[in-house]
């Protein structure tokens, strides 16, 4: 009995200590977890240099958070979009942050519990705007300015990974995705390497150790090219070994006014940004 006792006390040790050193490991430094682009290409180049509205260049007046007229905004600016896309009951790809609609059109329904035909009858925050599919935001946009994509899904499931590459696929224009989600991205990165992805990442955690455990293990099931990272804690943290090495690192989300100062330049390579 005592050596049974015994035996589950030292098999018990092992995995804490086995724990404790993965912990370690993964925490101790940034590891080199993602595919860096060629610094010459395309999406690189719009990645690093070019101003992303996020949601669109918006207001709650005449142009809500991810609306056509948010885009068309967007465009006069010359800014890249960051828009947000859901997937419907029915299986068609929408344009909206919130899966829940109280927020943003007034009603509470769930957009996976809702068809295209009965969220098409919804106006956003009392304007005029209604919530887009992907399909028309593409046509609309039609690579006048670069699109950020990211892909709100959730748990395993790829329905919404394969549908969103199906309508992008094909697009004319410059257009790269990411998620919240490393199932996502992971996805992307095994199923359709041509498509620029990025994953997001909070840094939500209070020590610096445990943000870093997380990262790198999120980087290291994703493959992402990019990141783009919550901006007032990654001011806490440090990626310059990375950015050296070719990673693309994006802060979120910060007032336009940040274009003038640039004081992000010491933190990541460009922002996403809020109108003002």
């Amino acid at each position: 009995m005592k050596k049974s006792k015994y035996r589950w006390i030292y098999i018990v040790a092992f995995i804490i200590v086995s724990l404790i050193t993965v912990f370690l490991i993964f925490s101790a430094e940034r590891l080199h977890n993602f595919e860096a682009l060629d610094p010459a290409g395309t999406d690189a180049k719009w990645l690093i240099n070019q101003p992303i509205a996020h949601r669109g260049y918006h207001n709650e007046m005449t142009a809500p958070e991810n609306s056509l007229e948010a885009f068309q905004a967007a465009i006069r600016k010359g800014y890249a979009i960051e828009l947000d896309v859901l997937l419907t009951k029915d299986g068609h790809v929408v344009v909206i942050h919130d899966n829940n609609l109280k927020r943003l059109a007034g009603t509470d329904s769930d957009i996976d519990k809702m068809t295209l035909e009965q969220i098409k009858t919804l106006t956003l925050l009392e304007t005029s705007s209604t919530i887009p599919t992907l399909a028309e935001t593409l046509q609309l946009i039609n690579g006048k300015v670069p699109i950020l994509l990211e892909i709100k899904s959730t748990g395993l499931s790829h329905d919404l990974d394969e549908l969103t590459y199906s309508l992008i696929k094909d697009y004319d224009g410059s257009i790269a995705v990411q998620s919240f989600n490393p199932s996502s991205i992971r996805w992307f990165a095994k199923n359709a390497p041509d498509i620029t992805r990025g994953m997001l990442l909070r840094g939500n955690l209070g020590f610096d150790l445990g943000n870093k455990f997380v990262d790198n293990l999120y980087m290291l099931y994703s493959n992402p090219n990019f990141i783009a990272y919550k901006y007032e804690n990654l001011v806490k943290t440090d990626f310059s070994e990375l950015r050296k090495n070719g990673l693309i690192v994006l802060g979120w989300t910060v007032g336009e006014n940040m274009l003038n100062t640039r004081e992000f330049v010491g933190h990541c390579d460009n922002i996403i940004l809020e109108a003002e």
